[in-house]
């Protein structure tokens, strides 16, 4: 079952949400991307995401103002990343901002976009999806197992 796939590569789009109008739409800053897995604002102009290109996966950062991507980092070091309907891949937690890989949880830099590691997954858990938190903890699943890990705190 799903959908078949007319496009080469997938798109960038900017809204109006107000006039409900497309204000600006790319398929060339990441020409060979086929799927923007996630995106989340860092404030300012700027949202960082995760796009995949084959079987890889990229960190990018992209400019709103500029529609530009300054940065691009490939996540191969960090592990592969979790593949769901709506995987939720990035958690802020008040200013922190942390994200879901299969076998870990980083941080992100906001500023650089750097990744720091936050917590390996225990032996046996694979994090499958989910991202939330709430009362000092970040919440996802490994299958049908609800699982949570306790926010360093500051």
């Amino acid at each position: 079952m799903g959908g078949e796939s007319r496009a080469k590569c997938a798109s960038l789009f900017l809204f109006d949400p107000s006039s409900k109008t497309v204000l600006w739409k790319s398929d060339e800053l990441l020409p060979a991307v086929h799927t923007y897995l996630d995106m989340i604002s860092l404030g300012g102009n700027r949202v960082a995401g995760v796009a995949a290109i084959g079987e890889k996966k990229f960190l990018f950062l992209f400019d709103r103002e500029q529609r530009k991507i300054p940065r691009v980092k490939e996540l191969s070091d960090w592990g592969e990343c979790p593949w769901a309907q709506g995987p939720r891949l990035f958690v802020r937690s008040g200013s922190d901002i942390f994200l879901l890989l299969k076998k870990a949880i980083v941080k992100v830099n906001p500023e650089t976009v750097e990744l720091d590691l936050a917590a390996a997954a225990p032996d046996g858990v694979t994090i499958g999806n989910g991202g939330a938190a709430a009362d000092g903890y970040l919440y996802f699943s490994d299958g049908a197992r609800l699982c949570r890990f306790r926010l360093p705190s500051k």
